[in-house]
């Protein structure tokens, strides 16, 4: 999924966060989503640089919310709680807590599992509305995510089939997550562009309705890739 770098200064949501990396003011509009990125760089003295350049400035070259989270973060870290769970984790790792699942061969078990993720992604898919809500959309993404999944774990028993179909299930994912992605930074946008932001978010924002338009109008493409009967053999 795209990195969308320009929304880290103000804390974006937890959906964006796993895309973000420390915000540092640079001359080129590299960390800007591809849609940003492609209407800066192709048309530099039409106001869309000057758009980037002023995105920065009204949102400031540091993130002033770090001083008061991350020493915050950084006494969690340190916590009992904290120490404990990842002694949990490390024991778990070591000594998984397996249910009866794990104890018929692989090959018995995993194209079950695996037929069961992908009906619910099949059904989910049909009860679609025509234009589906967000939400909708996005819970799509988890189950094709779950496919994905399901997919990579059974590479070892059923090849190549299995590497396919856990390509074409990333594929949709990667559309849907791009989507998501722009309507959570659509939100922020609009909460963070305020005063002497709003120009500036409003402009944003624009660009990230582009996205989300083009994942809503590509996502079928993705989804007829992986709902093919060649790729689910293996599941049987």
């Amino acid at each position: 999924m795209t990195p969308r770098t320009y929304t880290v200064p103000a804390s974006p949501p937890v959906g964006c966060a796993r895309n973000s990396v420390p915000f540092e003011p640079c001359s080129t509009p590299s960390g800007l989503t591809p849609c940003a990125r492609t209407f800066a760089g192709s048309a530099p003295d039409s106001g869309a640089s000057a758009t980037v350049r002023s995105w920065r400035n009204a949102f400031g070259h540091g993130a002033a919310h770090w001083p008061r989270t991350t020493p915050r973060l950084v006494l969690d870290m340190r916590s009992d709680r904290y120490v404990d769970l990842v002694e949990r984790l490390v024991e778990a790792s070591r000594a998984p807590a397996l249910t009866a699942d794990a104890q018929p061969r692989a090959e018995l078990v995993l194209p079950g599992l695996a037929r069961r993720d992908w009906k619910q992604l099949r059904k989910g898919v049909a009860a679609l509305p025509d234009r589906p809500a967000d939400p909708e959309l996005h819970r799509i993404r988890i189950l094709a995510k779950r496919v994905r999944y399901a997919a990579e774990a059974a590479e070892p028993i059923a090849g190549k089939i299995a590497t396919r179909t856990a390509d074409a299930a990333a594929a949709l994912q990667d559309v849907l997550g791009d989507h998501q992605d722009s309507v959570t930074a659509q939100g922020w946008l609009r909460e963070a562009g305020k005063g002497a932001r709003a120009f500036v978010a409003g402009e944003l924002t624009a660009l990230e309705r582009e996205v989300a338009a083009r994942d809503r109008a590509g996502w079928h493409n993705a989804w007829k890739k992986l709902d093919r009967k060649r790729l689910r053999r293996w599941m049987i």
